[in-house]
């Protein structure tokens, strides 16, 4: 038997972890706990699946614990944009489940948050805990690139070594535009006269997706995952097969496509993106 609790929780969400780490979690740093609860809620909701409480579960906490308040403030719009239908329509929140989606240790930090948000015009009260987003809001999160409806964009972090060079132009490119529909950006493939990293954080802030391949264990692509994480993105991970020992212990429990050619990388790209976003498939595309 398995020496492992499997949790289904309105605040956490869905995890697993070892009986003794359960056991003797109270015991370490407990003012980082209500940011592991951050941490499991917006990974087991963005991974769809049950989540394994890491070792080190500090460092996945830490993060949330110390997100500024304008991530906060974009987790919050973030939320509102994937609750929110149409414009012009009221979303809920529940206050009493929903502070660990916007980096919140507790449900004061979450109506702190509504507090500023409404008096800045982002959103409005409709009835209690009924709100609606406002033009300023709807601007917002255009510009700021955190529209939760199907994905138009998609940025590439991965080695530039000319070995790789078919994955991207026979698996990941292909998989993106051709049997998605969706633009692909990679920043050495771009032509720009700005600061190659201020460039590159623009760019991720403007996509949907975020597709990082660790083949080579470029240093890089850890960084531009991390923030793609940080933002709330959708991070997709992959990594060819003869490279997977190489991935970063801290990395290794997300789930990589772990992939053997071009278009074993195309195929299975392609279908975890249109799994995540079903709005982004694209009928008869088949590579």
């Amino acid at each position: 038997m398995i020496d492992a609790l499997e949790v289904d929780c309105p605040i956490c969400g869905q995890y697993r972890i070892s009986r003794t780490a359960a056991a003797g979690m109270g015991h370490q740093d407990p003012n980082l706990l209500p940011f592991l609860s951050c941490y499991l809620r917006q990974t087991s909701g963005s991974e769809n699946k049950r989540i394994q409480v890491p070792h080190n579960w500090q460092a996945f906490a830490e993060p949330h614990a110390q997100s500024t308040l304008g991530q906060k403030i974009e987790k919050l719009m973030r939320l509102a944009a994937s609750r929110s239908p149409e414009l012009g329509a009221s979303f809920d929140l529940e206050f009493r489940y929903d502070f660990p989606l916007v980096d919140a240790r507790s449900t004061g930090t979450l109506s702190f948050l509504l507090t500023h948000a409404t008096k800045s015009g982002l959103l409005r009260s409709t009835s209690l805990n009924s709100y609606e987003i406002a033009y300023d809001g709807w601007q917002y999160i255009e510009r700021t690139g955190l529209s939760s409806q199907a994905p138009a964009r998609v940025f590439v972090a991965m080695s530039f070594k000319p070995e790789l060079t078919p994955a991207f132009d026979e698996g990941i490119k292909p998989a993106i535009e051709t049997d998605c529909g969706l633009s692909c950006y990679r920043i050495d493939r771009e032509e720009h006269n700005d600061k190659i990293c201020n460039r590159i954080l623009a760019e991720i802030r403007r996509c949907q997706i975020v597709v990082a391949d660790f083949t080579n264990n470029a240093a890089g692509v850890y960084f531009e995952a991390g923030f793609g994480l940080a933002l709330g993105k959708t991070v997709i991970w992959s990594v060819h097969e003869d490279h997977l020992k190489d991935v970063h212990f801290d990395t290794r429990q997300y789930n990589h496509i772990v992939w053997k050619n071009p278009a074993d990388l195309r195929i299975r790209l392609r279908d975890r993106i249109q799994a995540k976003f079903q709005d982004a498939v694209r009928p008869g595309a088949k590579p």
